[in-house]
């Protein structure tokens, strides 16, 4: 049994896990029923993604023998994987009081994220690196810290990554993505540029640096970037969807329509490319199509305001005002500091003869938007329609 055990283990590491599988039959493990062969099958059918497979060599295992904590560990990743994370949460548990280790606070600690407890993800991954200073660690808790609005302690943490792990391409795309979000894109370009020089074919890294183009006004940049993600990776659909709000903004509608239909052939379920395709539809002069598309981002994600921003305005262009407002009043509602959903609201309610109402909108669009010259032009002609309105 012990010549076995060595080498499935051996096969396990040098990654050749269907000849664990080959040797690790039924038969055998049924025969020598020993939980340290039902966790290399396990581990093997884990590292293939067979997960339901692995599941079932893991439990054998853990019923041989309750304290295998790596059984415990890798059913609590598939747990994690399954979206199970109560059982996750029960498993890592386990194994982190068998054997306190890195991978398990990690694991645990990604959990936690997803049943939104932070501060315990935050606390798992701290243990983590106190264990073992491994980049995933850092970067995981960076990324909660700052969701925490902890940016100081984040950026510490990304830092720290890039510093464990210089030569990793990962490590300064993640910082790049917190920098992005932070607004510092000057840095996050930097270090997006340093991620594809290490990993030329990072597709996620060039889509990125694009977004940080489009921030900094950059389009040729920009369509660049997403121009290569797409090179790489041909079914990258956020590169084709980004790359068509660009096409949309050069009114370019057509390639912009193009772009959306191929982002929708890969996820037909992701409302924002129906919504946005709507719009270039409705910029096309191509009412009922776009009427389509808004009616099929509202029924996928019903709180996606700008699908009733782009029917609001789609009614408002065909002079139905009265359907436009109710769309409009909504989009709002979701969203309430978006200036363009107020400019199309007062201009509906100015239709209207609703002169009061719409110079309240326009006034909104100044309150976000000092200055802001379209809203300053429409209020002065909504006030003096409003004082004729009052001399009649």
């Amino acid at each position: 049994m012990k010549e076995l055990l060595l080498t499935a283990q051996n096969l396990n590491k040098e990654e050749k896990y269907q000849e664990v599988i080959d040797l690790l039959t039924e038969e055998v493990l049924s025969f020598h029923q020993h939980d340290a062969l039902y966790y290399e099958a396990g581990f093997a059918f884990y590292l293939m993604d067979e997960n339901d497979k692995a599941i079932v060599q893991f439990d054998k295992a853990i019923a041989l023998n309750a304290g295998n904590e790596d059984a415990l560990l890798y059913r609590g990743e598939i747990w994690n994987e399954e979206e199970e994370y109560d059982k996750a949460i029960d498993d890592l548990t386990r194994s982190i009081e068998l054997s306190p280790s890195a991978a398990a606070f990690n694991a645990r600690g990604i959990a936690w994220v997803n049943k939104k407890d932070y501060l315990k993800a935050i606390a798992d991954y701290g243990e983590a690196i106190a264990l073992e200073h491994r980049y995933e660690s850092y970067i995981n808790r960076g990324c909660w810290l700052a969701h925490m609005q902890e940016f100081e302690k984040a950026q510490e943490d990304y830092d720290a990554a890039v510093k464990v792990s210089p030569d990793t391409a990962k490590v300064y795309k993640e910082r790049a993505g917190f920098l992005y979000d932070i607004e510092e894109y000057d840095k996050a370009i930097k270090d997006y540029t340093k991620a594809i020089k290490l990993k030329s074919d990072y597709a996620s890294a060039y889509m990125h640096r694009g977004l940080c183009w489009a921030a900094k006004g950059n389009q040729k940049k920009e369509l660049a970037d997403y121009d290569q993600a797409i090179a790489i990776d041909p079914n990258y659909e956020l590169a084709y969807y980004n790359r068509a709000l660009v096409w949309d903004n050069k009114e370019a509608y057509q390639k912009a329509i193009n772009d959306f239909d191929k982002a929708i052939s890969l996820n037909p379920n992701d409302a924002r490319f129906y919504a946005h395709r709507g719009i270039s539809y409705a910029s096309f002069e191509q009412v009922t199509p776009a009427m389509a598309d808004f009616g099929k981002a509202i029924s996928l994600d019903p709180d996606l305001a700008i699908s009733y921003y782009g029917r609001g305005s789609a009614w408002n262009d065909l002079g139905e005002h009265q359907k436009a407002l109710p769309d409009l009043d909504k989009a709002i509602i979701l969203e309430s500091d978006a200036p363009a959903y107020y400019i199309i609201r007062g201009l509906v309610l100015r239709n209207l003869k609703e002169y009061r109402k719409a110079i309240a909108d326009f006034d909104k669009v100044l309150e976000i938007v000092p200055g802001n010259e379209l809203a300053l032009e429409l209020k002065e002609e909504a006030r003096k329609k409003n004082i004729l309105k009052g001399l009649r």
